[in-house]
C-alpha cells in the first residue's frame, strides 16, 4: 500500500506539458497547485528557468527532463521522490 500511495502521489490527471505548467504558474500568481491521483496536492513554482515541485511535506523536487510524451500521458522526470503527507 505505501508504494501504491507514493506512485499515486506522482500522478496528476491531464496532459500537462512544461509550457502548460509554466502557464499555470503564471495564472496562479507564481504558484500552480495540482491534485494528485492519491488525493493530495503538489505545488509548482519557477526557480529561474526550472520548475520546482513541492510535496505536502514542503520538500522540493526539480523537473530535470520535461515533456516525455507517451501514449498514456506526459511524464516529467524529477530529481527526487515526492512523498505523500506524513501522518
Amino acid at each position: 500500500p505505501l508504494l501504491a500511495q507514493i506512485l499515486g502521489y506522482h500522478v496528476v490527471a491531464g496532459r500537462r506539458t512544461r509550457a502548460d505548467i509554466m502557464a499555470d504558474i503564471r495564472a496562479g500568481g507564481g504558484t500552480a497547485v495540482y491534485r494528485t491521483q492519491a488525493g493530495a496536492t503538489l505545488r509548482a513554482r519557477m526557480e529561474g528557468s526550472n520548475i520546482a515541485i513541492w510535496d505536502a511535506n514542503n520538500l522540493a523536487s526539480r523537473i530535470t527532463v520535461p515533456d516525455v510524451v507517451q501514449s498514456i500521458g506526459v511524464f516529467h522526470v524529477v530529481d527526487s521522490v515526492l512523498l505523500p503527507p506524513r501522518g
